[in-house]
């Protein structure tokens, strides 16, 4: 009791200094995030294009052709920091882009403690900030690389700002709500919750249709320009033809399956939906989210409309990507600084009777931390899985010109070679071999025929998920003497075996025969 009430008057140095209790949880927020850096292991898939840009922009000090993903906001960003770097080393640069996405997602405690604040008081505040920076699945992504971080800050920014008082700064939520348009395309959804939710909050005021284009200029004076540029580099805005062009998608997509009408897509969608939602709350906001939209939608207010109704709009692009059967948690990253507002409810509920808030609230925030930790190390990479990788592919990129796919690890083939004169224009140069699926085929004989005897090298590993034919001959090489076999990982002492075998087309033909 005594101890208790000790440590209650203590931790209360804590709570009530904001300054120093963000410093803590960001440099704790950042120390599990280089704990878990994936030192050595190159960009990929995606986030390697935004990598190729942000080069490219650097170096040409413009937008580059040749690019057709929309979301350039997030390289034209790094490219500025990519400028002032100086290294002879890619893979140095594409950590400078981890770190970069770590330091934007820490930083974010700061706009989401700022957005919580205003619906909570301080120490719940702090809470649902703790809850941001350390939710696994946000530092995972941070660790990335890509755009997600920055479009969650901006998105954070731009719902503090719109509850100003402050005209100016409601315009400014506009221009922030803009720039994370720029960053990924779903940002575009916002103005239409900032816009109904501006026009019942100031309905009755003075000259409130002109403040209203004020603030529809300001979001209008950052698109459209970016899209004007956008459209002479790449063809189209990145924003808008992307929503018509997912809606002419949808739209091929049920009529391509008979079975699956319109109803039955959105259905789908809707299912998905609540199945994600379910479970991007494991494993830390799972005791507090539903608790907190408990009380959070009893208060029946302007705020409270407003933040729903970003949440519902918000969750459309995820609702789209699941209807699609896309399943990946990313889509509903947006959404967690709301998330963060439920569970600050949720504990000032749940501390309201107690005179020992501030020790309770520590001992909460220690099983958070604790828990974090213990689903990221459950669901963390095999770094060493994947630098072994990574060095395969530099070794099919050397000897073979198409080879067969052998997802995900053939995402390292696009990677540019270690040896490459780098830092240098990136776009137009071709890495790696061209890559074909094996899927639909049920002989090794049909495969090759099938890329008109093009294919010249196999790439094998034996996992489970791989066509049986390749297994075959991964684990039975001798039935195949047209096979030469060039590469064995277990003589570099790897632990990801894999085997290469390059097809001697003249053996293949007198085996045929």
């Amino acid at each position: 009791m005594i101890l208790s009430l000790f440590l209650e008057k203590k931790l209360a140095i804590f709570t009530n200094n904001t300054v120093l209790s963000l410093l803590i949880i960001g440099f704790i927020g950042l120390i599990v995030r280089m704990y878990y850096f994936p030192q050595g292991i190159p960009l990929s898939l995606d986030v390697l294009s935004y990598f190729f840009y942000a080069n490219d922009v650097s170096i040409l000090g413009k937008l580059p052709t040749g690019y057709h993903f929309p979301n350039n906001g997030w390289p034209i960003f790094i490219s500025f920091f990519f400028s002032i770097f100086h290294s002879n080393n890619i893979l140095d640069y594409m950590d400078l882009q981890r770190y970069l996405s770590i330091s934007i997602s820490v930083l974010t405690v700061i706009p989401v403690y700022f957005l919580c604040r205003r619906f909570v008081e301080k120490q719940y505040s702090l809470f649902g900030a703790v809850l941001f920076l350390l939710d696994p699945r946000l530092i995972q992504n941070s660790l990335l690389g890509d755009t997600q971080p920055l479009f969650i800050c901006l998105g954070a920014v731009s719902l503090y700002l719109f509850f100003s008082k402050n005209m100016k700064i409601i315009y400014l939520s506009f221009g922030v709500a803009a720039l994370s348009a720029l960053i990924r395309y779903e940002g575009l959804l916002l103005i239409i919750p900032f816009a109904i939710m501006y026009l019942v909050r100031f309905r009755k005021e003075t000259k409130m249709i002109l403040k209203f284009g004020v603030a529809i200029a300001v979001f209008l004076l950052i698109i459209v320009p970016v899209s004007h540029i956008r459209t002479q580099s790449i063809g189209h805005d990145g924003l808008t033809s992307q929503i018509v062009g997912g809606a002419v998608a949808t739209d091929n997509l049920i009529k391509a399956d008979n079975e699956k009408s319109g109803v039955n897509f959105v259905i789908n969608g809707f299912i998905n939906l609540l199945r994600f939602l379910g479970w991007v709350l494991v494993p830390i906001f799972m005791f507090f989210v539903p608790i907190g939209i408990f009380y959070f939608v009893r208060k029946k207010n302007y705020e409270i409309v407003t933040i729903l109704l970003i949440l519902f709009i918000m969750l459309i692009p995820a609702l789209y990507a699941y209807a699609r059967d896309i399943m990946e948690t990313r889509y509903l990253y947006f959404v967690f600084p709301i998330f963060c507002i439920f569970s600050g409810f949720a504990i000032e509920k749940f501390l309201s009777k107690t005179t020992r808030k501030n020790f309770i609230l520590v001992v909460v925030i220690c099983c958070v931390i604790g828990t974090s930790l213990i689903f990221l190390d459950y669901k963390k990479s095999d770094y060493e899985h994947e630098r072994e990788a990574y060095e395969v592919a530099k070794h099919v990129s050397k000897t073979s010109t198409v080879i067969n796919d052998y997802y995900p690890e053939v995402k390292y083939i696009r990677v540019p070679p270690s040896t490459y004169d780098f830092p240098t224009i990136i776009n137009g140069t071709k890495f790696g071999p061209k890559v074909v699926s094996p899927d639909g085929f049920d002989s090794l004989e049909k495969f090759i025929e099938n890329t008109n005897n093009k294919l010249d090298h196999l790439v094998l590993d034996g996992t489970k998920n791989r066509p049986s034919f390749l297994n075959d001959v991964y684990f039975n090489e001798r039935k195949y003497p047209y096979l030469i076999k060039e590469f064995d990982s277990t003589e570099l002492g790897f632990r990801y075996h894999v085997k290469i075998y390059r097809i001697d087309y003249e053996k293949y033909a007198e085996y045929r025969n």
